[in-house]
């Protein structure tokens, strides 16, 4: 257990009847769950502050314990107390989902990842305890650990950028089907008209024009069908032309 009083820059206590305490739990919980009698006995004024309702039933009962109790029980009981707590587990888990969404882009990621760097180092170079080089050794290991850098998730952020200027730009390459009643001239000009308007071949006389026999599919350019119907899989032939 550690005590802190609040003392002024002479050493002289400075605020009387206000004292904090620094307990080590841990301690504690492990007596309760070693199930030694004795021990739980001698701490449990300590243990029963680190216990839910029903673990605090299993307690050693006494008039302080069994106040304790009582006490524990009117407070998880009382409605404004559930709400306080419902809406404090709200924020927390809408906190969460955002520390996700912030995590799951990977330049939002880099940057608070950045940012947590910096205030480490500006951390380390004030550090009166083990010193800057601890504390900057501290930050090191604590990156390892992590597994991922800023630098690597900046060049994460890069390479998806990069796929989806490629994806755009394949998808611009990609031809316009043509509309609807064209036909398509032999220097590759797709038109609607009589003749060609790059050329100005004439539109092919008698032209046979095709549709699916099998499920009554037309191409866009009937003049102008693909080796396959692209509904049924049909070959396009002689019996295709309307």
């Amino acid at each position: 257990m550690k005590i802190y009083k609040i003392m002024n820059e002479k050493g002289e206590l400075y605020v009387k009847n206000f004292i904090i305490y620094e307990i080590n739990m841990d301690y504690y919980d492990k007596i309760w769950y070693s199930k030694n009698e004795d021990e739980i006995k001698k701490n449990q004024y300590m243990i029963m502050l680190d216990l839910d309702k029903k673990e605090l039933k299993n307690m050693p009962k006494d008039k302080i314990v069994d106040k304790y109790i009582t006490n524990v029980t009117i407070v998880n009981d009382d409605p404004e107390f559930q709400k306080y707590m419902s809406e404090e587990e709200d924020k927390k888990k809408i906190q969460d989902m955002k520390a996700a969404v912030l995590m799951s882009d990977p330049r939002l990621a880099a940057g608070n990842i950045a940012q947590a760097q910096a205030d480490a180092m500006r951390a380390a170079a004030s550090n009166e305890g083990s010193g800057p080089m601890g504390a900057f050794m501290g930050m090191g290991f604590a990156t390892g650990a992590g597994g991922m850098t800023s630098g690597n998730l900046f060049a994460q952020a890069e390479r998806e950028e990069q796929i989806k200027r490629e994806a755009q730009a394949q998808a611009q390459a990609q031809p316009a089907a043509a509309p609807a009643g064209s036909w398509t001239c032999s220097c590759g000009a797709v038109n609607k008209g009589k003749f060609c308007s790059e050329c100005g071949k004439p539109k092919p006389a008698g032209a046979p024009l095709y549709r699916c026999d099998k499920c009554g599919w037309e191409p866009d350019d009937p003049t102008n069908p693909p080796k396959f119907c692209p509904e049924c899989g049909d070959i396009f032939d002689e019996n295709d032309v309307k």
